[in-house]
């Protein structure tokens, strides 16, 4: 699912201490780990096509859009999709077509042959993206300045970009289900009904370091990402009522995956990642990569899971 970037996560680590967590309470030894993509910079958001593996990578004026098929073999002399990308923070595809954030603005290209055209503008940097059907939503936010919120638009247009919900704090994921769409800022989970207007939407969840969040319709599940009292937490929709923590003493968890039938995230502070049956009650979670140098973005593809290590390189493990 969306996720803050890599520099909102560095500031959630430095204002928290830093330093190393909880020590790691998964089971197992994890599973062998293959990188698909090496001798990347700056890797910050990561998503899955119908083949590819896609990533944001550089910084300032210097940024780019990069793909990679599953099957792997790439590395720093691999040709990006699309060059020029001013600060990349997020990314979005619906199998065929892409969708990331230029700083403020949102470009989109077809991944088989990118030309990247400019769609929307968004009030403050772009911070995550999701797209679901027809609709784009767009999770914008400067931790730094302040402002931002939660937009959308209809596909292929995508003007104007309407607010979703009322409040104009930074948002730093998103998710989606049948019936309403979540977002949060680092403290509240929102909800808003997806035929609903901006005066429905209210908060649903009251937390702390909010940095993922997965809706399949039955649960909510989202990520506490505190270097010490770190958890996977959850709730039973539609109505939230009680939250359960699913997984305790996690170290900085902060991005959180989900196929039908497990959770998947990564612990930055451990360098693991780690999964877990869904269900809206405590687990053991499973440990499915270890020893793996700050991991942080995760994507789930079949029988394979995703994720990025130090920035650099792009790591491949078996979904259980």
């Amino acid at each position: 699912m969306p996720r803050p970037h890599l520099a909102t996560f560095v500031a959630l680590v430095a204002a928290c201490g830093g330093g190393h967590g909880a020590p790691d309470a998964s089971s197992g030894s994890g599973e062998p780990v293959t990188a698909i993509a090496t001798g990347q910079t700056a890797v910050t958001a990561l998503a899955v096509a119908s083949a590819d593996v896609l990533w944001t990578a550089g910084s300032g004026s210097s940024g780019r859009i990069m793909a990679c098929p599953f099957t792997g073999g790439c590395d720093a002399t691999t040709a990006p999709l699309t060059a020029g990308v001013a600060a990349p923070n997020a990314i979005a595809t619906d199998g065929s077509d892409a969708w990331f954030g230029d700083g403020s603005a949102v470009r989109t290209c077809a991944i088989t042959s990118c030309a990247p055209t400019t769609i929307a503008a968004a009030t403050a940097p772009v911070q995550a993206l999701l797209v679901d059907g027809s609709t784009l939503y767009v999770a914008s936010g400067d931790l730094e300045n302040g402002g931002g919120g939660l937009s959308s638009c209809t596909l292929p247009g995508c003007n104007p970009l309407t607010p979703v919900g009322g409040n104009t704090d930074s948002v730093f994921a998103i998710a989606v289900d049948a019936t309403s769409v979540y977002w949060s800022t680092l403290e509240q989970i929102w909800r808003r009904p997806i035929t609903g207007s901006a005066a429905d939407a209210d908060i649903v969840v009251n937390d702390d370091e909010i940095t993922a969040l997965v809706s399949d319709g039955s649960a909510l599940y989202w990520t506490v990402a505190d270097t010490v009292q770190g958890a996977i937490r959850a709730c039973t929709l539609p109505a939230c009522s009680s939250v359960t923590t699913v997984a305790a003493t996690q170290a900085t968890p902060f991005a959180l995956t989900a196929d039908a039938a497990n959770l998947y995230w990564t612990d930055a502070d451990t360098s693991n990642a780690h999964t877990c049956p869904k269900a809206a009650a405590m687990c053991s979670p499973r440990l499915l990569a270890a020893d793996v140098t700050q991991p942080t973005g995760i994507a789930v593809a079949g029988s394979a899971v995703y994720f990025v290590a130090d920035q650099t390189t792009i790591d491949e493990v078996a979904a259980p």
